[in-house]
């Protein structure tokens, strides 16, 4: 169910809750003993919807349904703009940029317990964004990364 429909739903239950509490005030005040009746039946109905609601929750929704993945929002506007949600390793960013030697292993990435971070990465007017680790890389003009025996030249 999108957003959008999760709030036309909750407006409208919002405007059903004000005019019934709006008819039992009135019923009040017309007949108290109406109004006993009436938000007796009021009460045993929203109870009974509540109940359904609640099985229908749980036999719809998967047993192992853990929180949900989030999107991954990337821009980079205007020339020479990078923009990388992720990890970067072992990469020339820049002119003349250059990696030489062997790149380093690459560790795991850490679990975390929930929901996936949201990476939302944004670069503009030549810049460079990396949303995650970088690692192994030459950024920027003629920059260079060096590892091992070749990073003592």
């Amino acid at each position: 169910m999108s957003a959008g429909v999760r709030r036309a739903l909750a407006w409208a239950v919002g405007v059903i809750c004000l005019v019934v509490i709006v008819g039992l005030v009135i019923a009040a005040g017309l007949d108290l003993r109406v109004a006993d009746g009436t938000a007796s039946v009021v009460s045993a109905v929203v109870a009974v919807i509540g109940l359904a609601l609640s099985v229908i929750t749980l036999l719809v929704t998967p047993a192992n349904a853990g929180p949900a993945a989030t999107t991954v929002a990337v821009r980079a506007r205007g020339r020479r703009s990078l923009s990388v949600a992720g990890d970067v390793q072992g990469s020339a960013i820049g002119d003349r940029s250059k990696v030489i030697g062997p790149s380093t292993p690459s560790s795991p990435p850490a679990q975390s317990p929930g929901a996936p971070v949201r990476h939302d990465v944004s670069a503009s007017g030549g810049a460079t964004a990396v949303g995650g680790n970088m690692v192994d890389s030459a950024l920027g003009e003629d920059s260079e990364r060096r590892t091992g025996e070749d990073n003592e030249r």
